[in-house]
């Protein structure tokens, strides 16, 4: 129990220790606290100063020497009672700001940016993507070549594109021609995936990925980087210009 009763109130062995000594011998200077419980003089002073400030030790001067005592237990019950009335203030603190950042977030200004940096920065990009995506659908114009010099072809075949159909996910797109995409391609339909083509005029070397309130930009360049935007509105605005670039993109390789 009275361990207990530390932990709340941030306390450890050393102060479990002096506080037992005031217990059984009462009143008495820090150099009695310090021996009978086997600590040096100035560590013990400094955690008595802490059992004072945490209400459980009292100290007063008598004869030009400081004395330190057991606070009486209601007062003792008074510390612990108002420690945990304060913590309780804090869970219904936290839990208001967690609630107004979960509105904030469906809001159409609220924007948070996030930078990642590395393959493996580019690799928890690509994961989040299918662990929070409410859609079901992601709109990606992608710089194939680019992308897959820097994760591998073996990620989206044996990792991706599985665990992609295992969330149930769809994706569209956007590629330049290539002997590869046009392979691909034909998987469309079993692999939940449409693949539409510009020219190789239109030349880009990043990807950007866009699903439910979020934005990915990949710069698979060095330096390798990645960016994730939060924002309701330019969400909706990217998917609008993805949605018209899909209507003029072909559909044949």
């Amino acid at each position: 129990m009275l361990e207990q009763t530390m932990a709340l109130l941030n306390l450890d062995d050393k102060d479990r220790q002096l506080y037992l000594v005031g217990l059984k011998f009462g009143a008495q200077p820090a150099s009695v606290y310090a021996k009978k419980s086997g600590l040096k003089r100035g560590d013990a002073y400094n955690h008595l100063l802490k059992l004072v400030q945490a209400g459980l030790i009292s100290q007063f001067e008598q004869g030009g020497i400081t004395f330190f005592d057991i606070v009486e237990l209601g007062e003792v019950k008074w510390q612990i009672d108002e420690k945990q009335r304060q913590v309780e203030i804090a869970h219904k603190e936290l839990r208001i700001a967690k609630e107004q950042i979960r509105k904030r977030k469906h809001e159409p200004h609220w924007v948070k940016v996030r930078f990642y940096e590395g393959r493996d920065g580019i690799l928890e990009l690509m994961e989040r993507t299918l662990t929070t995506n409410k859609s079901k659908l992601i709109r990606s114009l992608t710089s194939v070549n680019d992308f897959y010099d820097l994760i591998g072809f073996e990620y989206d075949l044996n990792h991706y594109i599985p665990t992609r159909l295992q969330y149930d996910i769809e994706i569209r797109k956007i590629v330049r021609r290539s002997p590869e995409m046009i392979q691909m391609k034909r998987m469309d339909s079993k692999e939940k995936r449409e693949i539409r083509f510009v020219d190789d005029k239109w030349d880009f070397t990043s990807t950007m990925m866009i699903y439910d309130n979020e934005i990915m930009l990949l710069g698979v360049s060095k330096p390798i980087f990645g960016v994730l935007i939060q924002s309701k509105e330019l969400a909706q605005f990217l998917k609008t210009v993805f949605d018209m670039c899909w209507e003029f993109a072909s559909k044949t390789p």
